[in-house]
């Protein structure tokens, strides 16, 4: 088959979701953590790709023995593959003999739900809030879960491959103080920072670049952008934003860190 390339989202600042909350012509989903997949079920089996249409790294047996079951004798979906188990499905380009990549998303997710919905455990169609009400519920829910972020979707659109700016991103950015400790042991131009533990021990929790940052020493205190916390509380998705010479390093503290949902217990 011909390479289908993913219709990625643009990353936008977090005051789009203010400003499209009362349009009905913007939908928003949870944006997941995990590996982008198209999957094609043809005469041959089941294929999928990565956003860049190539083959991708494969499918876990259980999940590829249920999409094989599905009474569908072909299609082309797309969806988020989450912790190498359950596929987040959120778009469909070919349905049976229904060509849809062109239809609007609205239709494409109607039908989507309606071909998959209470199929299996291992395929979640994934819910689009529409009413205002409904994206305000959502985006404070997904805030509260430790989510990565939103997806903001223009319902009246078709697939597009590449970045369109119709299919926006905004990721649930945090902030915290920590420690440099350290030049980073395995990565050149690169530090470690650590934070305080309710005993006063130091503990670290990430590696951070510092191409293109303000210069730090060891002890320096800075403020770090990240996007998700795991359960060992360590960040991920650093970015060091300025150093504090106005915080004492013992308010450098792990309880900082927000866990993402993928990482709670």
């Amino acid at each position: 088959m011909a390479k289908i390339l993913a219709d990625l989202p643009v990353e936008v600042d977090k005051a789009v979701l203010t400003r499209y909350c009362p349009d009905p012509r913007w939908g928003y989903q949870e944006k997941f953590n995990g590996e982008y997949r198209t999957i094609c079920k043809d005469s041959n089996g089941i294929h999928d790709f990565n956003r860049n249409g190539d083959p991708a790294k494969g499918l876990p047996s259980d999940l590829i023995a249920a999409l094989l079951k599905h009474p569908l004798p072909q299609f082309i979906i797309a969806g988020e593959l989450v912790g190498n188990k359950t596929l987040k499905l959120f778009d469909a380009l070919v349905l049976g003999d229904e060509i849809c990549g062109a239809d609007s998303y609205e239709h494409r997710e109607a039908r989507y739900h309606q071909e998959f919905d209470g199929y299996s455990k291992l395929i979640a169609p994934v819910y689009t809030a529409r009413t205002h009400e409904a994206k305000a519920q959502l985006v404070i829910q997904l805030l509260e879960e430790g989510a990565e972020g939103v997806i903001v979707r223009d319902m009246t659109a078709a697939y597009v491959e590449g970045t369109s700016g119709n299919h926006k991103k905004v990721k649930f950015w945090k902030t915290l103080e920590a420690i440099v400790v350290g030049p980073s042991k395995k990565h050149k131009n690169s530090v470690r920072l650590a934070c305080y533990d309710d005993h006063g021990i130091l503990h670290e929790i990430c590696g951070a670049s510092i191409i293109g940052k303000p210069p730090v020493r060891k002890g320096d205190i800075v403020e770090v952008k990240y996007n998700k916390g795991t359960a060992n509380l360590h960040i991920m998705e650093i970015s060091i934003q300025r150093v504090r010479t106005d915080k004492l390093p013992a308010k450098c503290l792990l309880s900082q860190i927000v866990v993402n949902k993928d990482f709670r217990l």
